[in-house]
């Protein structure tokens, strides 16, 4: 039988899909941020991120399923309905604004 010894490098990091973003939504002040519902890991995150920056006019958006935000960067910013149903058509639950 063969054995492989694995060696941990660093054992508070995680991996690339599951690590916090550098700014947490709620950290973004020039941005719109939404309640998104169902994302529990970066791979979450990335359909979220997807999803909502294929979107017009979106420059940029982020996705922390820590908090369960998506902080949407755009000008102007596009109308909640669309980035309401690009959330869903991702397969996530669209819970509207944060904050208002």
């Amino acid at each position: 039988m063969n054995e492989t010894e694995l060696t941990i490098v660093d054992e508070s990091a995680s991996c690339a899909c599951c690590a916090a973003p550098a700014t947490t939504p709620a950290e973004a002040p020039d941005a719109t941020v939404y309640a998104v519902g169902g994302m529990t890991c970066g791979g979450c995150a990335g359909r979220v991120t997807a999803a909502v920056t294929d979107l017009p006019g979106v420059r940029e958006a982020r996705a922390d399923p820590a908090t369960g935000q998506v902080a949407v960067y755009a000008d102007p910013q596009p109308d909640t309905e669309r980035i309401a149903a690009a959330v869903t058509a991702a397969g996530y639950t669209f819970a509207g604004p944060v904050g208002a």
